[in-house]
């Protein structure tokens, strides 16, 4: 029993307990006895507290500790935000929770709670728009990324890096490499992200010569061991390519495990056998 000890020791009216045990919390037993003792004391109601086990929780990797952190703000929070104007544009505690959705089995719902949250009065900020990004990627949703994307320019976010970054990533990930290159064309400042998404995206989609063109387009503070890799990996992956290849491999300012196993197996992929055993 988790909470016997320490709960005899303390007041019953003191959050302590529940506070102090709440990384502790591992199993459902110990998730009802938490449960139990908020709704007795009536610290189900308590704001700080829920607001605590929410965050605590829902960045668990324990599934039912998730699933308590979801339903204390779906109980307690979601629709709960009368009493403060303020607190009914506050986005912080939805992007706790857009978060287990985004990352979890079926990232789509992540889409339907930002509805919800905006139908609700909370306002969606530059995380909560990542989140929905990420969630489209994973879950191959690329007409919903594009309307996402015609969302950030009407919320004035269209020229955030950080978020043109996870666009391209989106677009990259789900075969759309128009919809990235014309992105990428039109960003006014990109980063070493921007440019090996581009690269990866043309590797795997069989434009070696893009990726290319791309690479020799990073700046030199931007081109880095991911930059190098990739295009690597992409020339390796052609009879024709592997002298290209090794000859990039030659040109490398540094090398990691990657660089050498993309050589290896572009040589035995291309019967070179003698050439993959050197690397060895």
């Amino acid at each position: 029993m988790l909470l016997t000890a320490n709960l005899n020791q303390q007041p019953w009216n003191s959050t302590f307990p529940t506070l102090i045990l709440l990384k502790k919390c591992k199993s459902l037993s110990d998730i009802n006895q938490i449960h139990a003792r908020l709704l007795t004391t009536g610290f189900i109601k308590n704001t700080f507290l829920t607001t605590k086990i929410i965050l605590s929780f829902s960045t668990s990797l324990q599934a039912p500790l998730i699933e308590f952190a979801r339903y204390i703000f779906f109980r307690h929070h979601a629709f709960e935000f009368n009493e403060k104007e303020e607190e009914e544009k506050d986005p912080f505690l939805w992007n706790a929770i857009i978060k287990t959705y985004s990352h979890g089995r079926d990232p789509k719902e992540a889409l339907w709670l930002v509805s919800l949250m905006l139908e609700n009065g909370a306002f969606a900020d530059k995380f909560t728009l990542s989140l929905v990004l990420k969630a489209c990627s994973r879950a191959g949703l690329v007409k919903e990324g594009m309307q996402i994307h015609g969302l950030l320019k009407k919320l004035e976010f269209g020229s955030d890096l950080f978020l043109q970054n996870c666009l391209i990533s989106l677009y990259v990930k789900c075969g759309c490499l128009v919809g990235a290159r014309l992105l990428f064309d039109r960003m006014p400042k990109r980063d070493s992200v921007t440019y090996n998404s581009m690269i990866d995206g043309y590797v795997k989609g069989g434009r070696i010569d893009l990726a290319r063109a791309v690479f020799d387009c990073i700046p030199l503070e931007e081109r880095n061991l991911i930059s190098w890799n990739s295009l690597i990996s992409g020339y390796a992956q052609f009879e024709d390519g592997i002298s290209v290849a090794w000859q990039l491999f030659e040109k490398m300012p540094e090398r990691d495990l990657i660089s050498w196993n993309s050589m290896i197996d572009g040589c035995v992929k291309c019967g070179r056998m003698e050439d993959a055993q050197a690397f060895v």
